[in-house]
């Protein structure tokens, strides 16, 4: 009986990683400009409302949405004469959504976006554990990268909210927390 459970656990265990295989290609295609069908047994189609017919749709559509409001920002802080040097920038223990110089002060800001004003606004969701991690991440990206030209460094919150009636609502917090 011992050994039917642990065949029946392994077979879970490979759909998930099927699954988990998917939603990559699924994220990944996604990214593309054409966005190539998926081939497996859990494959869906691209359609008006995006990719269907898959267990992952969700996730996909949460981490695309991340991408959509990173991107946004980013067009935001080159037209209010921001000069981004990185986006994405992942170490082990986190990830530094946008590095960018305003002027002579080297900037690190964290990019929240929200649909709703359920849970408050985005820039609340930057608490002081998060706080924290931007600070061990900004040490560790001023030790790796060194950038030069620099004479101050800043923490700012870019905040999104993705209202269903109208426009994105921008809101950019400079200096909004101290090191």
């Amino acid at each position: 009986m011992h050994w039917l459970l642990l065949w029946r656990k392994s077979c879970e265990i490979e759909l998930w990683l099927d699954l988990q295989k998917n939603i990559r290609a699924t994220v990944l295609s996604a990214t593309r400009a054409t966005a190539p069908p998926i081939t497996g047994r859990r494959s869906g189609s691209w359609g008006p409302a995006g990719f269907t017919g898959s267990a992952s749709v969700p996730s996909v559509n949460k981490f695309l949405a991340g991408r959509r409001a990173e991107q946004s920002a980013v067009r935001f802080l080159q037209s209010q004469g921001y000069r981004v040097l990185d986006r994405n920038v992942r170490a082990r223990f986190g990830e530094i959504d946008v590095v960018a110089r305003d002027g002579a002060t080297l900037c690190f800001v964290e990019v929240k976006a929200r649909s709703s004003l359920r849970f408050g606004w985005p820039e609340e969701s930057v608490n002081f554990s998060k706080r924290q991690k931007l600070l061990k991440l900004a040490a560790w990206y001023l030790k790796s990268r060194r950038p030069t030209g620099h004479s101050s460094v800043r923490f700012d919150v870019l905040s999104l909210l993705n209202g269903h009636d109208g426009p994105a609502r921008i809101r950019l917090i400079k200096g909004a927390f101290e090191a």
